[in-house]
């Protein structure tokens, strides 16, 4: 800063020092102090062993004191007089002036210069005067994500909601701490564009064949397990009994089920006859039984329809995050301004939205 004030010709209040506790803003005001002090002493030292025509190993009583024996202050005289770049008795009066002039350094954590900006710039920033600093905004942030949830989430099918549960996308404290993180700044979620049809039309195709395959099961079911089960044609490597009886049980639980469900990520696949018609799933000379390839074609396609869909219901959940994001900065900007409260987040953002205005 005494670079600034000397070299520069700059005023304290040019000047923006920036920190991120009001503790440290007292800390660093003394030492500008300090540092001016010493800068200012040592600057008249020399300056007056220069006038008086000392030779250089020579000290005056000012430059044994403490001030003057400052290392730094001591450079910075030095590179000052180094061929002449600043004339020493006018960087004492320019040191003079700003260390009178300290307390009106612009000495502010970062939170305290948004608001001193925004008060100060009420007109150019278009917000209101009057304001007050309320510390934690998370309280309205969650109120605006559990009123986002509801309106998209209960209209929703079941198959859709439940997803969006299993994800983690549901009003909870997570999600709330989400959307503050990146509220205040220009975070955006990547691959957050809306899908090129409803999620809706993507469901009731995945539904058609779902019912499709459990008209297949229910023909065919018994014999399926048998084979599966006890038949000499597969692999037990691959395919052991306790594995099996549990796939089974999970097979059982998705087509009893009132309600369809997306099955667990590759268990219509492993009964596939894609998957069946491997080398390490069967046998040598051996290949599973012909009358049960419609099942086990029915398979794949419950399977190539249940990755298209969990892969819509992703997209989907991606652009509601993405639209969550977006209403709720709105919603809390509009909040501020009608409440003219502010927390720390709401500082940044209304100061990033002056700057990057129309009067930035």
């Amino acid at each position: 800063m005494a670079r600034l004030v000397v070299e520069q010709g700059w005023r304290l209040d040019r000047i923006l020092v920036v920190t991120f506790t009001r503790a440290a803003t007292a800390e660093l005001r003394d030492r500008i102090r300090r540092t001016l002090g010493g800068a200012l002493a040592a600057a008249r030292a020399r300056a007056g062993a220069v006038a008086t025509g000392e030779q250089a190993g020579i000290r005056t009583q000012g430059e044994r004191g403490k001030a003057e024996g400052d290392s730094q202050a001591r450079e910075l005289v030095a590179a000052w007089e180094q061929g002449g770049r600043v004339d020493l008795a006018e960087a004492a009066r320019r040191l003079d002036a700003a260390l009178h002039d300290v307390d009106r350094a612009g000495v502010c954590t970062i939170h305290g210069f948004c608001q001193r900006a925004l008060a100060d710039l009420a007109f150019e920033s278009g917000f209101p005067f009057g304001f007050e600093v309320s510390g934690s905004d998370a309280g309205m942030v969650a109120a605006a994500v559990r009123d986002f949830w509801r309106r998209r989430l209960y209209p929703a099918s079941t198959l859709l909601v439940r997803h969006a549960v299993e994800s983690g996308f549901l009003p909870s404290d997570e999600l709330t701490e989400w959307t503050s993180r990146r509220r205040a700044g220009s975070a955006e979620v990547r691959g957050g564009e809306p899908l090129p049809e409803p999620i809706e039309e993507r469901e009731a195709a995945w539904r058609r064949e779902f019912e499709a395959v459990r008209s297949e099961w229910t023909q065919r079911r018994e014999t399926f397990r048998g084979e599966i089960l006890d038949g000499d044609w597969l692999n037990r490597r691959s395919y052991g009994r306790k594995k099996v009886e549990k796939d089974l049980d999970g097979l059982e639980a998705l087509f009893a089920a009132a309600e369809p469900r997306l099955p667990p990520p590759d268990l219509p696949a492993r009964y596939g006859r894609e998957r069946l018609s491997r080398p390490q799933s069967v046998k040598k000379g051996f290949a599973p039984p012909e009358h049960l390839h419609p099942l086990f074609d029915a398979f794949d396609r419950l399977e190539e329809a249940s990755d298209g869909l969990r892969s819509a219901c992703d997209q989907w959940l991606r652009w509601a995050h993405r639209d969550m994001l977006d209403e709720v900065r709105a919603s809390v900007r509009r909040r501020v301004r009608e409440d003219r409260r502010l927390g720390y987040d709401d500082l940044l953002s209304e100061l990033g939205d002056a700057l990057a205005g129309p009067h930035g």
